[in-house]
């Protein structure tokens, strides 16, 4: 059986789609090697995320799934 691996745009679009809902978050950045052009194809995704500490948000194990 062959695997199908997402590419490194989809996954983050993913990320972003997933978490847009969360109140209080402002934004998601990209981090690393990938932010400064400079990654390779087996090089990580980091990535950081804002968020309005007076909103505040909470996430529970199973929303991450």
């Amino acid at each position: 059986m062959r695997r199908r691996f997402m590419t490194v745009e989809k996954i983050i679009y993913k990320i972003n789609e997933e978490l847009k809902e969360v109140p209080g978050i402002v934004c998601m950045v990209l981090g690393g090697s990938r932010a400064r052009g400079i990654h390779h194809p087996a090089s990580d995704i980091y990535t950081g995320m804002y968020y309005n500490e007076s909103v505040g948000f909470e996430m529970r194990l199973e929303d991450c799934y």
